[in-house]
């Protein structure tokens, strides 16, 4: 029977321990080399994947101003509307017509009534030695004595006539309207002539015919919508 010697068993078994070790040397630089590389890949494909962004909080802070900036203006235009009333459509008013004032009308001569106002009860005439009506009233006063405007007017006419001499009628404001006769000539008012209550119309005269035996006097009529009416319910 050989026998082999011990040595050649140590020899064996430290080539086969030499081995291992290195092949396990091999494997732990092959697995380093591998992990190297996967982290270098996965890197590179995290860096295509995340592209560089701005910062948010910028972004947030912008939109936070505009914001407030469009709620400033919110505001703004609010307040506008507020300030200024809607306005409502009215309806078309009738036009208020101007209030005339009727001022109290005044003798036109002091005086005594001599004759006064009847269309009912003729009185008599001196003149013509009749009765007759008498559409008007006769105020006792001097030759030459002013006579005054009743009330505020228009001169309407300016007359001589045959029975009551000078003849000046005046339409008030109010519609009716004065006459004074038996005035003397020296008128010097013309018609259309504006006139106020108290100015001069003329002077007491004598010529009128109809009533020429009646003494100095002014023959005072008034009328209203063309009818007659009695001066004493008028003048004070």
């Amino acid at each position: 029977m050989e026998r082999k010697n011990i040595f050649d068993r140590d020899k064996s078994s430290g080539k086969k321990l030499t081995y291992y070790i290195v092949l396990g040397i091999c494997v732990l630089v092959i697995g380093a080399a591998s992990f190297l590389s996967y982290k270098s890949i996965q890197n590179a494909l995290n860096d295509k994947k995340t592209p560089d962004t701005p910062p948010v909080t910028d972004k947030v802070d912008s939109n936070v101003d505009n914001v407030k900036e469009t709620e400033s203006k919110k505001d703004d235009v609010t307040e506008e509307k507020t300030e200024q009333p809607e306005e409502k459509e009215q309806a078309p008013t009738e036009k208020e017509q101007p209030v005339v004032e009727t001022k109290a009308y005044v003798r036109p001569v002091s005086g005594e009534i001599t004759v006064g106002f009847s269309l009912e009860t003729p009185v008599y005439s001196a003149t013509l030695k009749d009765w007759r009506i008498h559409d008007g009233i006769d105020i006792a006063a001097d030759l030459g004595t002013n006579v005054v405007a009743v009330n505020d007017g228009v001169v309407e006419s300016i007359e001589s006539d045959d029975l009551f001499g000078v003849v000046v009628t005046i339409k008030h404001t109010d519609g009716k309207k004065s006459t004074y006769a038996n005035l003397e000539d020296s008128v010097e008012l013309e018609q259309g002539q504006i006139i106020n209550r108290g100015d001069i119309v003329g002077k007491v005269g004598n010529t009128a015919v109809y009533e020429i035996s009646d003494g100095p006097h002014l023959h005072f009529e008034m009328s209203e919508n063309g009818e007659k009416i009695d001066p004493t319910a008028v003048i004070e």
